[in-house]
């Protein structure tokens, strides 16, 4: 049977969860995600068997500036049929399902970023457009150590492999810190003025207010963000976000940071002074990543700055659910950053 969320199907939920992509999910991280975000609502479709989830496709609601508008677009997240259940067209039926529940909830837009095979199925179940492969540029601070990835665990061992990566860094020659970055513990008013003043820079962005930035990163109960502020004045005029993970590559412990949203007014300066203490603040992982469309003045100062698009690995598909939105479908359009993305 496919229905409708109901209340308690979150643990059902994560148990699909665990199944299907191999790690762990707390219900206070669902909570946040879906049934505490800024738009107060959760749109989510599942398939029951026997009184157990198989089968879980959600959208997430948000706000979205649309030239002069504002519009409630969605997009699909956690998309997952237990091993068992697949096979039998059910995959086909709750996105269907999902796609009726959007509409009747009035999103307009209905959008993704899935892995190719879910890709496919999306847009063949959908009629979603491929609007583009997100491209994906990175800072490299630590060129041996990302070598050693390549190398067996069995040599990167070794003491003086492990000293010799950690010691080689890149260092790159940054401006003075301005004294107009300070660092952000809560969103306040000043968002919410910020978001008014930029937010006409490109025909469609994710409303950047003070709800959202409060709930997207400081409620946030998984990842833990840093976030800088360019104030003049006593007036924000924009904001960096980074993040650090770890990970491990044969045998290699890499700090990887990120770059997770960068958003400030009409100056080329605010936005240089932002990717640049990103830099700062990331000085000591071993390599950096964001995303950045190419007609965005974030993608050219990025590259000013010693980025490289190194790949565009990530699909972004689209579907207008309404009738007369043709802006969305055009990533001219678009601006995006990985903060958009519920994964970062």
């Amino acid at each position: 049977m496919i229905r409708n969320y109901k209340s308690n199907d979150e643990k059902g939920i994560n148990e699909l969860f665990k199944e299907v992509f191999g790690k762990e999910r707390s219900e206070k991280e669902w909570h946040w995600k879906f049934r505490k975000n800024p738009i107060n609502k959760e749109i989510i479709s599942v398939y029951e068997d026997n009184n157990k989830i198989c089968g879980h496709v959600s959208v997430m609601p948000v706000k979205v500036q649309v030239g002069t508008e504002e519009k409630l677009f969605g997009m699909r997240a956690d998309a997952m049929i237990s091993p068992s259940s697949r096979g039998k067209g059910i995959y086909k039926d709750i996105v269907h399902h999902v796609v009726k529940s959007s509409k009747e909830e009035d999103v307009d837009f209905l959008y993704g970023f899935p892995a190719p095979k879910a890709k496919e199925l999306f847009q063949k179940y959908t009629g979603a457009k491929e609007l583009c492969y997100v491209p994906r540029l990175i800072y490299v601070n630590n060129p041996v150590k990302l070598a050693m990835t390549k190398l067996p665990a069995s040599i990167n061992k070794l003491p003086l492999v492990q000293s010799v990566g950690n010691v080689l860094r890149r260092r790159k020659a940054l401006l003075k810190e301005s004294p107009n970055l300070v660092p952000i513990k809560q969103a306040d008013d000043r968002f919410d003025d910020l978001w008014e003043r930029a937010k006409g820079q490109y025909p469609i962005m994710l409303k950047r207010d003070r709800a959202y930035v409060n709930w997207r990163y400081f409620e946030n109960p998984t990842n833990k963000y840093s976030i800088i502020g360019y104030v003049d004045g006593g007036i924000l005029k924009g904001y960096a976000v980074t993040a650090i993970q770890e990970k491990q590559i044969n045998g290699v412990h890499l700090n990887l940071g990120y770059v997770v949203d960068i958003f400030a007014v009409d100056e080329n300066e605010v936005w240089l002074k932002l990717i640049e203490t990103s830099l700062r603040n990331l000085s000591n992982s071993d390599m950096i990543s964001t995303w950045a469309l190419k007609h965005t003045r974030l993608y050219s100062q990025l590259k000013g700055c010693g980025f490289i698009h190194k790949d565009s690995p990530m699909p972004f598909v689209g579907v207008s659910l309404q009738e007369g939105n043709n802006k969305a479908n055009e990533i001219e359009n678009w601006f995006i950053t990985p903060g958009d993305v519920d994964s970062f």
